[in-house]
């Protein structure tokens, strides 16, 4: 598994921590040979080896021996395996790819479903609506066609009505004519008996100057 290449303040530090390290080395070596010229110089080769030895092994650097520092262990990898390759893209674009076909597969199917209850419902709702729309168009039918019947049987009623009217009418009028002549016989008769009152009221004279 390839590890996160570390960021440029983490690379600034360990280059500083490298320099410091060799500068220490470069100064324990030094300070090696010092004591190691020394020590030829003042006792033999053979009391001085076992002295560089260990002096070579425990660094005396100010006093304090130090042990030298050990290596990073982590590993050295190439920029190839820092940055993104392209395939590794790919590879990532095709499985963004499916896992969002996935969802979208997922989505479409949740509302195909909905929609699906909802087309049904509408459908029931919409053939329950078309039998009630259908039983009151027949009620309606049914109920212009008694008024049909009743409008017919009013229109005989009325021509029958109106001939009885019409019968009323002239039988009223024969009524008014008998009335108009029994009026005019009435005065007749009143005229005739006011001229014989007169003539009985009259004496013979009266009746021969009569013309």
């Amino acid at each position: 598994m390839t590890r996160n290449r570390p960021g440029p303040r983490r690379r600034r530090q360990l280059h500083k921590d490298r320099e410091k390290l060799r500068q220490l080395m470069a100064r324990a070596e030094k300070e090696n040979a010092q004591a190691a010229s020394s020590a030829n110089t003042t006792s033999p080769a053979q009391d001085s080896a076992p002295d560089a030895d260990k002096n070579a092994s425990t660094v005396n650097l100010g006093g304090h021996g130090i042990r030298p520092r050990a290596k990073c262990k982590h590993r050295h990898l190439p920029d190839r395996h820092y940055y993104q390759r392209s395939d590794s893209m790919d590879l990532r674009y095709l499985a963004f790819q499916r896992r969002i076909n996935h969802q979208v597969d997922d989505k479409v199917a949740e509302a195909s479903a909905v929609l699906g209850t909802q087309d049904r419902r509408n459908m029931c709702l919409l053939s329950h609506l078309s039998r009630k729309v259908d039983r009151q168009l027949e009620q309606t039918r049914r109920e212009l066609g008694y008024m049909r019947q009743a409008v017919k049987r009013g229109h005989g009623m009325l021509a029958l009505f109106e001939e009885e009217n019409d019968k009323l009418r002239s039988r009223l009028q024969s009524m008014e004519d008998l009335v108009d002549r029994l009026e005019i016989d009435r005065k007749r008769r009143r005229r005739h008996e006011e001229r014989m009152r007169c003539a009985v009221s009259m004496t013979e004279e009266e009746l021969f100057a009569l013309p």
